[in-house]
């Protein structure tokens, strides 16, 4: 490894990990605060960031020696002790969330939508149909509102009455415009989800050209913009 490209790559890991580090207390902090268990499940997520920077930057620090012959990899190469302790650590909180959803009996709809359909896309066998195809964006719909944007709109639900001083006021709205997010998303990931099967089946199957495919997908992006217009209402 150059030294020039071995001390950028150090210095890059030594900015993110201070990045994660800023952010986890930032996390943690908000979470002592308000006590809302979401933002004490994301600081824990950065926690899981934190060690594989961690990780990453004390192998590349160790081992510093090339490839050859024998050891086509490296020698104990960053990449390796990055990727086993990833994938450790991917496996202990999938397992947990297998046992908490399917022995102790909470929510099905995390397991489903975040836990399967985001691990089925991991599998190489299944990637390289899916990979870059409206699947990918479906489950990017699904997965994505339930982890940030629902999380930021019920903090701003409680925190900013507080900031404001109205706190006595109507539900109704807000109970209102919760329930058309939700049909909206919904609208938009079967859409999605639809589009990428078609997608799949036409452009990766049959290989048909990606223009002549995208034809075919229109009814479904105005099916999507349809799930979309409820969602900005």
């Amino acid at each position: 490894m150059e030294t020039g490209m071995y001390e950028s790559e150090v210095s890059t890991l030594r900015t993110a990990l201070v990045s994660y580090v800023v952010v986890f207390v930032m996390k943690l902090g908000v979470y002592i605060i308000t006590g809302v268990m979401a933002l004490f499940a994301e600081a824990l997520h950065t926690l899981s960031d934190i060690f594989i920077s961690g990780f990453l930057l004390v192998s590349l620090m160790w081992s510093r020696k090339e490839a050859d012959e024998v050891h086509m990899f490296g020698y104990g190469r960053a990449q390796n002790v990055a990727a086993l302790v990833a994938a450790t650590l991917f496996i202990s909180f999938t397992s947990y969330t297998l046992y908490k959803d399917l022995i102790v009996g909470a929510t099905v709809g995390n397991l489903l939508g975040a836990g399967v359909w985001g691990f089925i896309h991991t599998l190489p066998q299944i990637n390289m149909f899916t990979h870059g195809t409206q699947i990918t964006a479906s489950h990017a719909h699904f997965a994505t509102p339930g982890t940030y944007l629902f999380l930021v709109l019920g903090m701003a639900y409680l925190i900013v009455p507080e900031i404001t001083g109205r706190v006595d006021f109507p539900q109704f709205r807000g109970k209102t415009g919760f329930w058309l997010m939700v049909l909206g998303f919904a609208n938009m990931i079967l859409a999605l989800l639809i589009a990428g099967i078609v997608q799949v089946y036409f452009q990766r199957l049959h290989t048909e050209s990606f223009m002549t495919v995208q034809n075919m997908l229109h009814p479904f992006y105005a099916w999507r913009t349809f799930g979309a217009i409820i969602t900005i209402i």
